[in-house]
């Protein structure tokens, strides 16, 4: 059976037609179309009439439910109308408008404005930027979700996509620090390292270096370092993220953070002096960022409380190392020479 085609569809009707054969093969209410086309109400009617004007060619079909095109159908308008990158970049555009709206309060209508964003991509560009965002876009969303396993998985196609297309464009810098976050929390901090490696050697050849992404991936590197007990890189990359940091946004929150970070470096080091005073700097910059009954300000009191005590303790120990070291070989020598005047008298006793 033979599509009729022959009526013939104005400009308009004809993006619409293009854009319903992008769309998953299903039947859509208007409330629907509305949102994935970012319609406002009182445009409805005339979105409806291109809708009505685009069915009298057959391609599309409209019941009381919504609007209908069959994979039949869309095969034969991708073949046949060809729609272009134009027609798929507004299409995604305006997905891509809803996944703002939708990011925090409906995951799960994210996750079906992403999933149709990819089909429409897919279907007209191959390989592009597009899709390769389009992959990132869903880690992040399963990175929220705490399903690190298929937020890797997801970054690697994006990643994979880009190597493909052009291999110093400056979101494959993106990419590789979002592989390196996920990398470190696998608890895989040698990759983490790896990645911020490749991150770095992309963003330190743009002309327009973005000096605060170099201070992130220090500030990762240097977690990773840690954690891997190389405290002498960790504290390196910790303050050169650190004084990076300062000259963009001095006395930000970030920076404060990042005078936590270190403190927490030195803690590791057993340096409990430094950790201290930078723990100190730390508290000032955030109770002057952060109202005074944050979980952060607390747990950064708490923190200095903690490594007071143990400053205390590690000076005490070290003050009398020398006299302890003393009384317990002192103590030792008297053990073994009453212990040797015990066998004595006991081998006389038997003799």
């Amino acid at each position: 059976m033979r599509i009729k085609t022959e009526y013939k569809l104005s400009s308009a009707s004809l993006n619409c037609l293009k854009c319903l054969a992008l769309l998953p093969s299903q039947t859509y209410s208007f409330e629907e179309l509305m949102r994935y086309f970012s319609i406002e109400q009182e445009r409805m009617n005339a979105f409806f009439d291109l809708v009505h004007d685009a069915s009298q060619s057959t391609l599309v079909k409209i019941n009381d439910d919504g609007v209908f095109v069959s994979e039949k159908n869309q095969r034969y308008i991708l073949q046949h109308y060809k729609p272009d990158s134009q027609n798929c970049a507004l299409l995604i555009q305006f997905l891509q408008s809803n996944l703002i709206t939708h990011e925090k309060q409906e995951p799960e209508t994210r996750a079906e404005l992403l999933r149709i964003s990819l089909s429409i991509a897919q279907k007209v560009t191959g390989q592009s930027f597009t899709i390769a965002n389009l992959w990132n876009q869903i880690a992040i969303y399963h990175h929220n979700k705490d399903e690190i396993e298929k937020a890797v998985k997801y970054t690697e196609k994006a990643i994979n996509m880009l190597l493909h297309i052009h291999r110093k464009h400056p979101d494959l810098a993106y990419f590789y620090k979002r592989m390196a976050l996920l990398q470190q929390e696998k608890g895989n901090h040698t990759k983490a390292i790896e990645y911020s490696r490749k991150d770095l050697s992309i963003v330190r050849k743009m002309r327009r270096k973005n000096y605060l992404s170099i201070a992130n991936t220090y500030d990762i590197m240097s977690e990773s370092y840690d954690v891997m007990k190389n405290h002498t890189l960790a504290l390196k990359y910790g303050h050169k993220a650190l004084d990076l940091a300062e000259q963009i946004i001095p006395n930000s929150r970030s920076v404060g953070f990042g005078y936590q970070n270190l403190a927490i470096t030195y803690y590791n080091s057993f340096d409990y002096e430094n950790a201290i005073y930078y723990m100190d700097i730390a508290i000032q910059i955030l109770q002057e960022n952060e109202k005074q009954d944050s979980k952060s300000l607390k747990r950064a009191l708490r923190r200095k409380k903690f490594y007071q005590k143990i400053h205390k303790f590690s000076s005490f120990v070290s003050k009398y190392h020398k006299f302890s070291v003393f009384i317990f070989f002192s103590t030792l020598a008297s053990i073994l020479f009453l212990l040797f005047l015990g066998l004595k008298k006991l081998y006389f006793l038997i003799f």
